[in-house]
């Protein structure tokens, strides 16, 4: 989806898996985690939809393109293969406290061309 599609950020609330990272860092795109249940917040900083493909997915499961301002979210899975979701699962398995390995805030503005989050990001593991 995100070859076929030209897709540059990936919008969720629980991460996605390897394959869906490797494809992230193949292409340049980053996911974006959303707060679950905020939704009307969210869909005030909605300005207009470009596009929708696979509607006939059914309306929640379909790609929206949308153009936003404001919106808040963190990236979890970057452009570099960096994942939170992995680094915490992988705490969990082995007993420790995970780490925030690229951990940043990103906030969609007007002219949003290219996520800044497709630049390196600084880590820094939790204690």
């Amino acid at each position: 989806m995100i070859k076929r599609y030209g897709v540059r950020a990936v919008i969720g609330k629980g991460g996605m898996g390897a394959k869906t990272s490797a494809a992230l860092k193949e292409f340049g795109a980053v996911y974006l985690n959303a707060i679950g249940g905020a939704a009307q917040y969210y869909a005030r900083t909605v300005r207009g939809v470009l596009d929708v493909n696979l509607l006939e997915l059914g309306i929640p499961e379909a790609m929206w393109h949308l153009q936003v301002e404001g919106f808040p979210a963190i990236v979890t899975m970057d452009a570099h293969g960096n994942s939170l979701h992995a680094d915490i699962e992988k705490g969990y398995r082995e007993g420790t406290r995970g780490s925030a390995t690229g951990l940043i805030y990103f906030q969609f503005r007007p002219g949003f061309k290219e996520p800044d989050a497709l630049r390196s990001v600084s880590t820094r593991k939790a204690r």
